[in-house]
């Protein structure tokens, strides 16, 4: 492949493309992979794994993007907060949501995350919902609670603590959502 047809690739909305839909079906796998590892190995084992794999393959991606890999000097500290609310502590907590979780009520509740990414952006971005979208909040809400909240009174109270590791790791992840949009670092993509 020539370099002028891979430059034309690489920054193109074709690639684009490409990494949010191979980013869309490699989460979307990841929960019941996760789930059946956790049967296999410990879970911090599992989750080093892989967080392994995936910190080398972006490191791939942008290397051959060429994208600086260092954030400037006065940025390390948000980079680090950003890293620890959607990363860090989202993998530790869904990781444990798992542990008491079927993969597909885990994956349920954390990704109720755009819920309090919309509900935090009031107060700290002062983006208030309109009337739709509040209306729109509250029914995702209760669709979750109707998901997650059909069980034996015994079995709920058994799975309550993975409930709510997944809330705190949606609710973090949302944070560093809108934390991220008030003070987007000056880095590339990848």
């Amino acid at each position: 492949m020539s370099t002028s047809v891979r430059t034309g690739f690489l920054g193109s909305r074709a690639e684009g493309l490409c990494l949010v839909l191979f980013t869309a079906c490699s989460w979307g796998a990841s929960w019941p992979q996760t789930k059946f590892l956790l049967g296999e190995l410990p879970p911090f084992t599992m989750r080093a794994f892989c967080g392994g794999c995936g910190c080398l393959f972006a490191f791939a991606v942008a290397s051959v993007r060429r994208e600086r890999l260092l954030p400037p000097r006065g940025q390390w500290g948000r980079l680090f907060l950003f890293a620890m609310l959607n990363y860090g502590l989202f993998i530790v907590l869904s990781t444990e949501t798992q542990v008491y979780l079927p993969a597909s009520e885990a994956v349920v509740i954390t990704y109720t995350l755009p819920i309090w990414a919309s509900l935090l952006a009031w107060p700290l971005l002062g983006e208030r919902p309109s009337w739709r979208q509040f209306l729109a909040l509250l029914l995702a809400i209760g669709g979750v609670v109707l998901l997650v909240g059909v069980g034996s009174v015994e079995t709920r109270w058994e799975q309550l603590p993975g409930v709510l590791m997944g809330l705190v790791a949606a609710v973090l992840f949302g944070l560093g959502t809108v934390l991220a949009k008030r003070t987007p670092l000056a880095l590339p993509p990848a």
